[in-house]
């Protein structure tokens, strides 16, 4: 078959070594049996990827060194990749699937000796440069470098024949789909979105413009991400030729052979780019109508065309290019320079040392772990030997100890913290809390500021997030979600500006000031408890809140805020509440639990098993009894604004009598972390009371799934019709 003579070719190994040992299958024993090969053809049309098959071969063949598959390209490589992993039914297999790709070698059939790249105008995007050099050998030689516009489309041509093997010669060409990498395709897919949403607009008119953008998942300021806008936000792509003959540049196009050319520089982009598109690809292909009922045809319509929009975005979408043609001596050296690494520091080496890796045995059970500076990890909670050692002091009730954190003292403290856990593994419970905490203060910087936004308070909006941690865990604050953080936020503001008005930078990198609030702890805790919760029914007070509300702007934060202006104002004491907004009588939206309540099921450790639903959080979220204040607007035509038509308090509302659906949909979502598939979550449509979507900071909030992919962060849910049914029982 041409593709083994092409491959031991390009290995230099001799033919006579192949050997057939199944359908399909090859193996090869490299020079002196030092490495060996296998080869499974896939590249014939209607050739199946064989799950089965494929594990069998790989357990029995022992001391297998390399794997090769043959495709005909990059897109049937992914398609094939596609079509096997739906088709499995748990997580390890599809994890197993993930890998093996991750790890083997691409050779496509489709490979040719000459492609043809257009390029845009002659002149206007070029630019030339040309020297003789000093080669690795002492000789003179010519190197040429020229710089063109071209356009993803046309990589994608190259890439196409080539896949990552494009990178083969490039220092960074151990691309893995990580954490970092999954970043990048996230920034990325939002230009493509944007170009399918502009491509969508040109074609297409009335409520679909708007609609299409939460069917694509496309956020609301979007504008940075034209496809134009790539050119000038990412650095460019070097491509190193050493092919025997020149590569021809003729006015518009480029003429090269795909086969002798490296890329040296940009294998993230171009890698990330092109996978990001086929994920896009993926999603729309998953569209459920159910969850967006009204919007069938719509949906129908994208699924039609999305390709023909993706490929419109691709020729929108430029990239600078530098193309360097000269010997291959030259490569190295040069490819070097265009990766220079970051040299190692002391605290890399005790990151490395034995403190920390028996330190890392006992935060496995919460699947956390302190990685060293670069390193990579299929762990929920990586921090730095900084970041964690930090987190550690704030459980000791240090905050300003950890903000101006010596280097000299890490070794000190990693020592300290390993007996300290030895003795007490709560504070590895405490440690996951100030990442909960951590994750909302940087989340919700905004609406802390528009809530607790006058200048006394600007030091401590500045400054005082890791002293409102240690506040957190002394205080025993639960649940750690939005509205009860952002609560006891205001109670610290005001203890800690009863203790010391005048404050700065410098009073949060002491503990001075921590220390006075914790001898007088209980005389804090003892004034908080002399407020006392009075009937917020009356009319009186119900009216007096709504004139309050009505002369406010109508946002979540802001309501919020009145209303605990206006209860401190009466006297009353209720620390923790929830709002719930309604509009003309009917809730504006689904009602989210807490993250941690879905978070458990992704940061258990490795050989632990899945919580029964009795002993998880989310269970627990579901018997809470707290208080909510549901507060019904409406639109004053008269006014031109919204008003609040009625307000209702529940003093002790709760999900309790929907337990056994809770149940339900929590034993579904197992099922889902057991089979590796994030399409079996229960979606709004599904018709259950609750559902699971996301509740992230952003797109790129992620956590690796259990298939080995990094997904959108997300959280249990209740419908908006199961909120509606609670609250007109109340009424």
């Amino acid at each position: 078959m041409k593709f083994l003579e092409n491959i031991t070719e390009k290995m230099e190994i001799d033919e006579n070594s192949i050997e057939k040992i199944k359908e399909r299958f090859w193996k090869i024993e490299g020079n002196d049996f030092e490495d060996s090969y296998v080869i499974y053809d896939c590249s014939k049309e209607g050739d199946k990827f064989d799950y089965q098959e494929y594990a069998e071969m790989m357990n029995l063949e022992e001391g297998i060194s390399y794997q090769i598959i043959v495709f005909r390209n990059w897109e049937c490589e992914i398609e094939l990749k596609k079509e096997v992993y739906k088709k499995l039914k748990n997580a390890t297999e599809r994890k197993n699937l993930l890998r093996w790709f991750d790890r083997k070698i691409s050779y496509y059939t489709e490979l040719e000796d000459s492609i043809k790249l257009e390029v845009e105008g002659y002149g206007e995007n070029y630019l030339e440069y040309a020297n003789c050099l000093n080669g690795p050998v002492h000789s003179q030689k010519i190197i040429k470098g020229r710089i063109y516009n071209l356009t993803f489309f046309e990589l994608k041509k190259i890439f196409n024949v080539r896949g990552k093997d494009l990178f083969r010669k490039n220092v960074r060409f151990g691309l893995k789909d990580n954490k970092i990498g999954n970043q990048i395709r996230i920034k990325f897919k939002k230009y493509i979105k944007t170009g399918i949403y502009e491509e969508w607009k040109k074609r297409n008119s009335g409520n679909s413009i708007e609609k299409i953008k939460e069917i694509i998942g496309l956020e609301e300021d979007y504008t940075e991400y034209l496809p134009e806008n790539f050119w000038f936000y990412h650095n460019g792509v070097t491509v190193f030729y050493y092919g025997k003959a020149n590569i021809d540049f003729s006015g518009t196009t480029i003429k090269l052979n795909p086969q002798e050319i490296s890329v040296i520089n940009g294998a993230q982009t171009i890698t990330n780019f092109f996978e990001g598109m086929k994920e896009i690809e993926e999603d729309i292909e998953n569209i459920k109508e159910g969850d967006f009922t009204e919007e069938k045809n719509s949906i129908n319509k994208l699924k039609k065309y999305s390709v023909n929009y993706i490929e419109e975005v691709l020729k929108r979408t430029k990239v600078k290019v530098i193309f360097i043609d000269g010997e291959e001596d030259f490569l190295k050296p040069i490819t070097y320079g265009l990766n220079t690494q970051i040299p190692i520091v002391e605290s890399d080496i005790i990151a490395d040392s034995k403190d920390v890796n028996e330190l890392n045995e006992k935060l496995k059970r919460k699947s956390m772990k302190i990685c060293k500076s670069g390193e990579e990890e299929s762990i929920h909670t990586a921090f730095s030997l900084l970041d964690f050692v930090k987190k550690y002091l704030i459980t000791q009730f240090k905050p300003g100890t950890s903000k101006n954190l010596q280097k000299k003292d890490l070794l000190k403290y990693i020592k300290e913290a390993n007996e300290k856990i030895d003795k007490n593994t709560d504070i590895i419970d405490e440690i996951e809390k100030v990442v909960v905490i951590e994750e909302w203060w940087k989340s919700e910087k905004k609406e802390r500021e528009s809530f607790y936004g006058d200048a006394i308070d600007e030091p401590y909006l500045k400054y005082g997030k890791n002293y409102f941690e240690s506040f957190i865990l002394i205080s025993n604050k639960e649940p750690l979600d939005d509205d009860s953080l952002i609560l006891a936020f205001g109670e610290f503001l005001k203890i800690f500006r009863n203790m010391e008005r005048n404050v700065s930078d410098k009073t949060f990198k002491q503990d001075s000031l921590f220390e006075k609030y914790q001898e007088n702890l209980k005389k804090y805790q003892k004034n908080s408890e002399k407020y006392q919760e009075k009937s917020l029914v009356s009319k009186e007070l119900k009216d007096e809140l709504k004139a309050c509300l009505n002369n406010k702007v109508d946002s979540k934060y802001k309501t919020r805020k009145i209303i605990v202006d206006y209860l401190n104002e009466k006297g009353i004491n209720i620390p923790y509440f929830r709002v719930i907004a309604y509009t003309d009588g009917k809730p504006r939206e689904a009602y989210p639990f807490p993250n941690t309540t879905f978070s458990e099921l992704y940061k258990k450790g490795e050989e632990e098993e899945y919580l029964e639903y009795r002993d998880s959080l989310f269970c627990k979220e579901i018997h809470r009894k707290f208080p909510v204040f549901v507060i019904d607007w409406r639109e004053d035509v008269k006014e031109g604004k919204r008003i609040v038509n009625d307000i209702f308090y529940l003093p002790e509302f709760t999900f309790e009598e929907y337990d056994a659906s809770a149940k339900e949909v929590y034993e579904s979502t197992i099922k889902a972390f057991e089979d590796g598939d994030e399409n079996e979550f229960i979606k709004m449509g599904d018709g259950k009371d609750f559902h699971i979507r996301p509740k992230a900071v952003n797109s790129e909030d992620t956590f690796e799934f259990t298939n080995g992919r990094y997904i959108t962060k997300r959280t249990f849910w209740a419908n908006k019709t199961t909120v509606e049914k609670l609250i007109s029982d109340y009424k």
